[in-house]
């Protein structure tokens, strides 16, 4: 991650304390991880711009009285989050604790570039990466708080997740928030679970998902499609020999969906095309190579060296050899079909 802040558009991005602007009143802070970017965050984010603007919010979030409303009225919303993510610092490998699922190493859902894409669209003032090392792990709730938060932000109000901990031994909750909130005069707001579809939106839940190839069930938690982004590099030519030429992308250090071919969309500039990808190897070429391979729809033109934005709508099949190349262009053929069938039903969130 560069080591000098930036503008991401309307949001300014600090990676350095020295770094954070001075602000002209004390902010609405969101303190989380913020990995993905979902539905719950956003509520979070949503919770942050209603106390910013000083409008009623009708919710079930614990809260502390705000000593210092007045200060909140179209007060600036920034967001502390850490890089790199506690758990690759903590835990890089874990082992998920559901139907005997191997050790996997963790990964962010979106790299740092995309999650400050998307803060950006919700309209959040600046973000924060506070460095997350060995030290930080072993701060007491109370000395992150008092050492970094407080001479940092100053701020008027917090806003935090039901289930945020940080501090050694992840000590710090909301209950060590409030207190400390109450002698600082800082109004701390707790955004209870949100749950959809019977299922507890969080990134542990989406990650899961994914794992699993259940594109759909991520994207409802997400409330957006998942994506991937990158610039098409030079592949080995097998689609376009076969009549079905791919956009190749390099594969990011962040959780991909299971090994599979996927309806997609594929967003070129300002146009969208309906997509085929398939995630993997290429065992009817006995190539054990991971790919990232899309098929545009009706695209005509170069793509070498642009950059595609590459969003997962469902899993068609799994990735399977095929004893000869036109058996593989036949089920090409039928997975395109489908494919259209997936984004003609696709009528967004």
């Amino acid at each position: 991650m560069a080591a000098t802040s930036e503008r991401s558009g309307n949001l300014f991005v600090a990676y350095q304390p020295s770094e954070i602007p001075k602000l002209s009143q004390p902010p609405v802070l969101i303190l989380g991880n913020l990995d993905g970017i979902h539905r719950g965050h956003r509520a979070l984010i949503e919770k942050s711009r209603q106390l910013a603007g000083g409008s009623p919010v009708m919710s079930a979030e614990v809260t502390t009285e705000p000593p210092r409303a007045a200060e909140l009225m179209k007060a600036p919303t920034w967001a502390l989050t850490f890089h790199p993510h506690p758990a690759e610092v903590l835990s890089p490998s874990r082992s998920l604790q559901l139907l005997h699922r191997p050790t996997h190493q963790f990964q962010r859902i979106f790299s740092f570039e995309n999650q400050r894409a998307l803060l950006e669209e919700t309209g959040v003032n600046g973000i924060y990466y506070h460095h997350f090392d060995q030290k930080t792990a072993a701060q007491e709730p109370e000395e992150f708080l008092n050492q970094v938060v407080w001479p940092l932000f100053h701020p008027a109000a917090m806003v935090v997740g039901f289930n945020f901990r940080f501090g050694r031994g992840r000590h710090g909750d909301s209950h060590v928030l409030q207190e400390w909130g109450a002698g600082k005069g800082v109004s701390i707001h707790v955004v209870p679970a949100l749950h959809w579809h019977g299922q507890v939106v969080s990134s542990s839940n989406i990650r899961e998902s994914l794992r699993d190839g259940d594109v759909r069930d991520a994207n409802e938690l997400l409330g957006f499609p998942f994506f991937i982004t990158g610039q098409v590099e030079a592949g080995e030519r097998r689609g376009r020999d076969l009549g079905f030429p791919t956009a190749n992308l390099a594969r990011p250090s962040t959780l991909l969906p299971k090994e599979g071919v996927y309806a997609t969309r594929v967003h070129v500039a300002s146009a969208i095309y309906p997509s085929v990808t398939h995630l993997g190897a290429a065992p009817t070429f006995h190539d054990s190579h991971q790919r990232i391979e899309s098929y545009l729809l009706d695209f005509k033109g170069e793509l070498y060296g642009q950059g595609l934005k590459v969003e997962f709508l469902d899993r068609l099949r799994e990735t399977r050899a095929f004893t000869k190349p036109d058996d593989l262009k036949a089920q090409i053929a039928k997975d395109i079909q489908r494919a259209r069938e997936v984004h003609h039903e696709f009528t967004g969130f």
